[in-house]
């Protein structure tokens, strides 16, 4: 019998913001309270399925600190920590922090390679637990799904995992009934995750990364599964455990999972009980004055208590014309709560019939749901360049973002790439092609001299 521990999605470093400093110290807290929990459980080994920090590049120092001891605690326990890199691991050369962990012997990593237009994966393999580990790491614009989708991923060592516990680690989104909507249109049907895997080769266990929410959260005998976010990165995770204290009467946690030979069994362990998430409403009356607001929250937050950390998730309903009184609350608020030390809020508006102006107000205020950036893309194209928009739509997605290592191999890769694509859009002919140049102009360099693009990107 295996038994691991499954986390995903600590997104280290999130909630930066003043005002949210308190679920900022709590992440922290909570992924101390995961590794002495896990210690508790003595699994043979934990998966991680991504996005260890918030960005390539961890803000704070303490942070990076914080998730090292963790680690050694792992590693001083002889508890084998397997990770792969989520999207906001990777940096635009492909490289990641959780290599620094690596190198340090904190981690291990399944390894892969892009060669050519296939992603090759390299398995883990421990044949004293008699398991092999893949994993599919999660790149930018969702270039993993690419790979999956048409089937371009290469399984290396087949012959050596035959026989052993497969696991396949994955950091992307499925469509799975239950997934909450946000995750949905950026998903990919469940089939195309178990048609990648080669004949021969029995994958025990799925264990995924991306979607914050765990899902099933009920469900005992299944073999694919995401753990969900310990705390989340946005509100829009704060809102979400809301949702499931209020439906499930369910807490966040992690998967034990269990594989032998003839099953595997995946349970969702709820045991974090914060933040403690409350949710007030303010219906906005011409009557009422912004101070007697603000005493009304401060009010309900007088009985809290000082041990727990709470997200207060603020419905304000407002008519035409008093959406800016909502940022005057906002900040009194934040002034206030300020010497608490342990409450984060967050205003959500609700308004009917909106002028344009208060709309751009309340995103300004609100960002509450999270912004599309590729809608966004598209639009600021589309106005530029027309019907050609399409065109540069598709070599944005088709460039090498996280895959290649250099600046020179972005360049070459890219370049490859962007011919490609423009000769089977206008229909060149291989010989057109092959008379086709680089058109590179002139820039003035560094210290007044003149060269090409290409020069003074490498």
């Amino acid at each position: 019998m295996l038994n691991i521990i499954h986390v995903a999605d600590f997104h280290i470093s999130s909630f930066l913001k003043f005002k949210d400093k308190p679920l900022h110290d709590l992440n922290i807290k909570l992924f101390k309270l995961i590794i002495d929990k896990i210690i508790e459980e003595q699994p043979d080994l934990v998966l991680f399925s991504g996005d260890l920090f918030e960005k390539p590049l961890p803000a704070k120092l303490d942070d990076i600190k914080s998730v090292m001891e963790g680690l050694i605690k792992l590693k001083e326990s002889r508890i084998p920590f397997y990770a792969i890199p989520g999207s906001h691991d990777i940096l635009p050369d492909g490289s990641s922090y959780l290599e620094v962990l690596e190198s340090a012997d904190l981690l291990k990593m399944p390894k892969y390679t892009v060669k050519g237009k296939v992603l090759e994966v390299k398995p883990i393999i421990d044949e004293k637990l008699n398991v092999a580990v893949y994993g599919i790491p999660g790149f930018k614009r969702n270039l993993e799904q690419k790979y999956i989708l048409e089937r371009r991923i290469k399984f290396t060592e087949v012959n050596r995992a035959k026989g052993k516990s497969v696991i396949l680690m994955v950091h992307t989104s499925l469509n799975l009934e239950g997934i909450p909507q946000r995750y949905i249109k950026q998903s990919i049907p469940k089939p195309s995750i178990t048609s990648i895997v080669p004949p021969g080769l029995n994958v025990n266990y799925y264990a995924l990364g991306h979607v914050h929410r765990p899902y099933p959260i009920t469900l005992k005998n299944i073999n694919i599964a995401y753990p969900g976010a310990p705390l989340g990165r946005d509100w829009n995770d704060i809102y979400e455990t809301l949702e499931l204290t209020k439906v499930y009467g369910r807490g966040r946690g992690f998967r034990k999972v269990k594989i032998d030979s003839e099953r595997t069994i995946s349970e969702f362990i709820d045991f974090i009980d914060e933040p403690v998430v409350k949710e007030l409403n303010i219906e906005f009356k011409p009557s009422r004055s912004i101070d007697s607001y603000i005493r009304d929250v401060l009010g309900e937050m007088r009985d809290y208590s000082s041990d727990k950390v709470y997200a207060i998730v603020i419905n304000v309903k407002t008519p035409i014309g008093e959406v800016n009184k909502v940022a005057h609350i906002e900040h009194e608020l934040q002034r206030k709560v300020k010497s608490l030390g342990n409450i984060a809020f967050h205003i959500k508006i609700e308004s009917e019939g909106v002028s344009l102006d208060e709309e751009r107000i309340i995103a300004l205020i609100s960002d509450f749901k999270e912004i599309n950036a590729r809608s966004i893309e598209e639009e600021v194209l589309r106005k530029v360049l027309g019907e050609e928009a399409n065109i540069a739509m598709r070599i944005l997605d088709e460039l090498p973002y996280g895959i290649t290592h250099t600046k020179r191999e972005f360049i070459e890769c890219a370049s490859s790439k962007i011919f490609q694509i423009l000769a089977e859009e206008f229909g060149l002919k291989e010989e057109e092609e092959k008379k086709t140049s680089i058109i590179v102009e002139e820039k003035p360099r560094r210290g007044g001299k003149v060269g090409t693009i290409t020069e003074w990107l490498t």
